[in-house]
């Protein structure tokens, strides 16, 4: 299942030359994951479809806590909503405020102590030898071009997959900051 709404350390990534860790940060990450279910748990998954490497889309519950959102409390979690134009893309205010309180109170992958030194999304383009391409929304109305990220919040982020959907869901080009 590939976890909504957010994104986590990598673990075991493929790419050209090999398979690639983001280390000590995917393994906290995936312990604390373990810490909320267990092989074996009995969970259920709303299901969001499939993605384009054929994993079930789906947030989590084991009985009524939200598994992706207490990775996001937990600070191991990034938020990373990714609009394709099927669903509606505003996710409940709750991840964000829980994006904010783990990157203010430096939890997980935010502690100033050891900070996750590249972004998943980031660190997956690197890896892979892929161009960025997801527009990048802020949780208002304006977004911002792929190379352009880090105009917006890393709390406020929403990715789209083509320009079309960005402008389709009422958002506008954001003016380019200076260098």
């Amino acid at each position: 299942v590939r976890m909504i709404t957010i994104d986590t350390p990598e673990t075991k990534l493929p790419g050209p030359g090999g398979v690639y860790s983001q280390g000590f940060w995917g393994d906290r990450a995936w312990q604390e994951l373990q810490s909320l279910i267990d092989i074996g748990d009995e969970v259920e998954v709303d299901d969001y479809g499939v993605d384009s490497n054929d994993r079930m889309l789906g947030r989590i519950y084991k009985g009524a806590m939200d598994v992706n959102f207490e990775m996001m409390v937990a600070g191991w979690g990034v938020l990373y909503i990714i609009c394709d134009g099927e669903q509606d893309c505003r996710t409940d205010k709750a991840y964000h405020r829980a994006c904010e309180d783990a990157v203010r109170d430096g939890r997980g992958n935010f502690d100033p102590r050891k900070p996750l030194p590249q972004l998943p999304f980031i660190f997956r383009s690197d890896k892979q030898k892929r161009p960025l391409s997801k527009f990048v929304g802020d949780i208002k109305t304006t977004y911002v071009a792929p190379e352009d990220w880090k105009q917006v919040p890393i709390c406020n982020r929403i990715f789209f997959t083509s320009e079309d959907i960005a402008k389709a869901g009422g958002y506008k080009p954001r003016r380019k900051e200076p260098k």
